[in-house]
């Protein structure tokens, strides 16, 4: 259901796009650990567009590249408004870009049953 929820979504998306269709947003890593520092693109946006970052925490206006830093354990979902220079608005959503987890805890055991001689 998720995945028929999800293409419906980006298909009604993408029909309001006009100049912004096929935009869509890649991330130099998609598993992390926190705190983790990801870059993230956004590919095939117009020339000359004005582009505004969302990663949770409001808007930011920026490039078609942009790092985030991430404190805390997250499944990492971007939003982007792009205005072109026709003044065209385009939002753009995409979910699950990349998941930042915990820092692994190593575990371990210890035995006296292994002496040192």
């Amino acid at each position: 259901m998720r995945f028929f929820a999800t293409t419906l979504l980006l298909l009604a998306v993408g029909k309001c796009f006009g100049q912004c269709s096929g935009v869509y947003v890649t991330a130099d890593k998609t598993q992390a650990c926190a705190p983790a520092k990801i870059q993230f693109v956004l590919h095939k946006v117009p020339a000359n567009s004005i582009i505004m970052w969302d990663f949770g925490n409001g808007y930011i206006q920026g490039a078609d590249t942009t790092y985030q830093f991430f404190l805390n354990p997250q499944t990492v979902n971007v939003n982007i408004k792009i205005t072109t220079p026709s003044n065209e608005v385009c939002t753009y959503v995409q979910s699950a870009v990349a998941n930042v987890r915990n820092v692994p805890e190593p575990l371990f055991t210890v035995s006296r049953k292994i002496l040192c001689d």
